[in-house]
């Protein structure tokens, strides 16, 4: 344009022709007749000016005042020209130029520039012209039609005149057909439009205050001169009717909370003033009294006024306030715990520990963190505790424990439970391992020493009975698996008895651990010793034959022979007696329980001997001689209870709070063909193996009734066998004999040790059950021997719980063993029972268990075992001595 404008303007004033007016035709010679003349001067200048404004249209100089000038100056010019051919003023069509200014050229100049003047988006025609409402696509679709159609409709009626097509009349009237036909679409593809605008808007608008209903936002505007408008859910969150319309101002302020209300007053003004706008929380009081915490934003247009939105945030802030606190709390937790706790990255680097930790490595605050914490254990421990991390953090477990051992860096290896948590934390934020570590090395040594205390004699050190049936068992299944090898030896001193009743129980004590010094000082490592109880040894020979055994043997009785103590200021020494089972091919129907026996047997052979020797069992030669022996033990036993040949004797009972004998235990013996009485060591076993302990355990609950018939302040206890737990015919037997004595059944106690109602655990429940339905009371004897003790508390019902004596005789100088009485008493008093201490022996012992809770006591100290016959005695001599006071 700007150059078209130039070009005419050279010719006009040089005098030159360009053939501007030419350049669109072929047919040169038709120019003049077709088109005759060239561009006015004035309009030549209007389209260099025209063009110039459009030039200059996007530079950036002040407010774009070039193209403003350049704009106004060509409408200037067509307005001059226009107004000459208003006035008929020919000066002002020509400008002195030789040819005028065409009118529509003039009009063109006119309109032109004031259009792109107002063609700013932002305002006026052109602000309506770029609307996305039914009028400007209106006013869009009219332009494109006011342009394009008149010019072509134009263009096509001329040069259907100038080649005769139809007459000038008719083009106008095409022309004018053309231009209302186009119209007319154009208004009904716009209605249409409009229609299909308003619904998208409506749905639009439905969309949005869903979305604000769903997201708790309400939305605000204020126009300029306007008041202000809400959205539906801003009057829900405001708690307001919509029919009453927006809350005033004041109003509105008068419904924030007055500790917020100025901080949003001076928000509020913020933006009035000409800022930016706002962000901020406050609290909100509805009319109904409640409490909501919202987020609003607030923002400054230009054009439109203030727009801003409302959210209600009480429950995400309640949410970040309640984690907030569990953060908190965590934090606490995790630093004021009294078991070390630590943060660690999924290779195992310490993030974070706290003081617990710290102290537990021997290291100062702080001095850990970043250090990988396999640097703190033992290398022995190092890898697999690495893997179990490696574990946690993969997933593939979601907990673990274990024990490590750590090395801190001062003080002595600290064994160590460590529990480990794989941490789900945000998106982002990296796996985390949260691992637990409590210092376990007390309770790791209390429970080897409870172990120790479990498998092991107090006394000696040796393995208990409860271990070395264990062993012995292995060992048979080896010998089943692989052949026979080894051998057994149980050795029994001579004559112990009379140095426990000549120099006392301690001297007894200092023989026992002598004997057994001396018994393992001649034994190989590999071999197995332990003391089965009292005087009673047991020695399993894992390799050899009979020669070796043999020899092993020999070596023990000489052994022990020669060993002696100093007690009373005398040097002591017994003799021992050794059975050997020496375990041959002939193994297919022997258990470590029936090899015991078996060579328990064969002690009693050594001593019908002649004591201070050993003998043979479970061979050839030597099998007669053993099954000789255990039938004439068989034989034995029927014989006394055939002509009642068993004696009882009554052990007294002291009650630690009235210091006074409350009850007896009965005890029995078997009288051998000089009346003296055999103890029941050397006939239980057999009778038990035989079947006959039954029989013998209803010879006790018989005399024991008849006794307390004949002497009702009798309390009796009676000692019932494991075997005969399960015996429903001797439960028939005592119900029966109950029944026809009519005594008290208070005064009749039933005691079972713990080793035999663990055994018979069913059994055990229903004995002690049918037996406290008649009245009668129930001990659970040897209490702690076994150390599965305490679970067994809750199922079996019993009235006394007797302390096991190996317990009780070390209690004055044993701590260990003080803790277990204490604890055996404690439960005992939460569940309602009585506690009775076996073994007392002496004064000091006594005290101790009485400071130690423990209900009654029984042992030497308090009374020897007497026959009942002396017991009866006493009490009729303390009968006579309340009858003289009564006279």
């Amino acid at each position: 344009m700007t150059l078209l404008g130039s070009a005419s303007l050279l010719e006009y004033a040089f005098g030159l022709r360009l053939g501007i007016d030419q350049l669109l035709f072929r047919d040169r010679s038709r120019i003049d007749e077709l088109f005759p003349g060239r561009p006015a001067a004035g309009a030549a200048l209007g389209l260099l000016l025209i063009g110039a404004a459009l030039l200059t249209w996007n530079v950036r100089l002040g407010r774009w005042w070039p193209s403003s000038a350049f704009a106004w100056l060509a409408a200037l010019l067509g307005l001059t020209a226009l107004t000459g051919y208003a006035t008929g003023w020919t000066p002002l069509l020509t400008f002195s130029q030789p040819q005028p200014i065409a009118m529509n050229s003039a009009v063109s100049l006119a309109l032109l520039p004031v259009g792109m003047l107002l063609a700013r988006s932002d305002r006026g025609a052109m602000k309506l012209l770029a609307s996305e409402r039914p009028a400007g696509a209106l006013l869009r679709r009219l332009l494109a039609i006011a342009v394009a159609v008149p010019l072509g409709a134009a263009t096509m009626t001329l040069a259907g005149e100038r080649l005769g097509l139809f007459s000038t009349k008719e083009g106008a009237w095409l022309f004018a057909s053309a231009v209302s036909i186009c119209f007319g679409v154009a208004t009904w593809v716009t209605a249409r439009s409009a229609e299909r605008m308003e619904q998208q808007r409506k749905w639009a608008f439905e969309d949005r205050e869903e979305a604000q209903r769903i997201a708790r936002i309400g939305s605000w505007s204020r126009r300029r001169g306007q008041t202000s408008t809400w959205s539906a859910q801003l009057f829900d969150i405001l708690g307001c009717d919509p029919q009453a319309g927006v809350v005033p101002e004041e109003d509105f302020y008068e419904s924030v909370h007055p500790e917020d209300r100025e901080r949003v007053r001076a928000a509020i003004a913020r933006i009035l003033e000409h800022e930016d706008g706002f962000e901020i929380d406050y609290r909100l009081v509805r009319p109904d009294g409640t409490q909501r915490v919202v987020h609003s934003i607030g923002r400054r247009d230009a054009a439109r006024g203030y727009v801003g939105t409302i959210q209600d945030v009480t429950a995400q802030r309640a949410a970040e306030l309640a984690a907030s606190a569990a953060e908190e709390r965590f934090r606490q937790a995790f630093d004021e715990a009294p078991i070390g706790m630590a943060l660690l990255t999924p290779d195992g680097r310490i993030e974070q520990a706290n003081a617990a930790f710290t102290d537990l490595g021997g290291q100062p605050p702080g001095a850990i963190d970043g250090v990988r914490l396999r640097e703190l254990m033992h290398p022995g421990d190092a890898d697999r505790l690495t893997r179990t991390l490696a574990q946690l953090a993969a997933g593939e477990a979601d907990e673990d424990g274990l024990e490590v051992r750590m090395v801190p860096s001062v003080g002595s290896t600290r064994d160590v439970s460590v529990h480990g948590t794989l941490l789900h934390e945000s998106a982002g934020a990296g796996k985390r391992l949260l691992c637990q570590f409590q210092d376990v090395t007390e309770r790791n040594q209390f429970e080897a020493q409870l172990q120790f205390l479990a498998d092991h004699d107090s006394l000696t050190g040796l393995m208990n009975r409860r271990k070395f049936e264990f062993e012995l068992e292995r060992h048979v299944s080896h010998v089943k698996r692989y052949g026979p090898e080894g051998a057994l030896l149980v050795l029994d001193l001579d004559n112990f008895k009379s140095v426990n009743d000549m120099l006392g129980h301690s001297a007894g004590d200092q023989l026992i651990i002598s004997t057994a010094g001396v018994i393992r000082a001649r034994l190989r490592d590999s071999d197995t010793l332990a003391r089965l109880g009292g005087d009673e040894f047991a020695v399993l020979l894992p390799r050899g034959d009979r020669l070796q055994a043999a020899k092993v043997a020999d070596t023990l009785v000489a052994a022990v022979r020669g060993n002696s103590v100093v007690a009373g200021g005398e040097r002591r020494s017994v003799t021992t007696s050794i059975g050997v089972m020496v375990f041959d091919a002939d193994m297919h129907s022997v258990t470590g329980e029936s090899a015991l026996i078996d060579a328990d047997l064969a002690m009693y052979d050594a001593k019908e001997a002649g004591r201070d020797r050993y003998a043979f069992s479970a061979t050839t030669e030597h099998r007669t001689s053993d099954t000789k022996a255990r039938l004439t033990w068989v034989n034995r036993i029927e014989h006394a209870l055939e002509h009642d040949r068993f004696a009882l004797l009554a052990q007294p009972i002291l009650d630690l709070q009235t210091h006074r004998v409350r009850q007896h235990e009965l005890l029995i013996r078997m009288l051998d063909d000089q009346d003296e009485l055999i103890p029941p060591a050397s006939f239980l076993t057999v009778a038990e193996r035989s079947g006959l302990i039954s029989q013998l355990d209803q010879w006790v609950v018989t005399h024991a009734i008849e006794l307390i018939e004949q002497h009702p302040e009798l309390q009796l206890e009676v000692n019932i066998s494991g075997v005969s737990l399960g015996d429903p015919q001797l439960l028939r037997a005592i119900e029966s004999r109950m029944r026809e004595s009519a005594i008290n059944p208070t005064q009749l106690i039933f005691e079972v040790t713990e080793t035999a109602a663990v055994a018979n655990i069913t059994h055990a429940q229903a004995f002690a059950q049918r037996l406290r339905e008649h009245g009668c009371r129930f001990a659970l004897d040897d209490f702690g021997a076994g150390f599965g003790s305490f679970y067994y508390l809750k199922h079996l019902p019993f009235d006394y719980v007797k302390i096991d004596g190996e317990f009780v005789q070390h209690a004055a100088i044993g701590h260990i063993d003080q803790l277990v009485i204490e604890a055996v008493v404690r439960i005992a008093q939460g569940l309602g029972k009585e506690t009775i201490a076996e073994f007392v022996t002496d004064e000091k012992t006594q005290r101790v268990v009485t400071r130690l809770g423990v209900d009654y006591a029984q042992g030497y100290h308090i009374g020897r075992p007497v026959p009942i016959g002396v017991l009866l005695a006493s009490l009729g001599d303390a009968h006579l001595e309340r009858d003289d006071r009564a006279v």
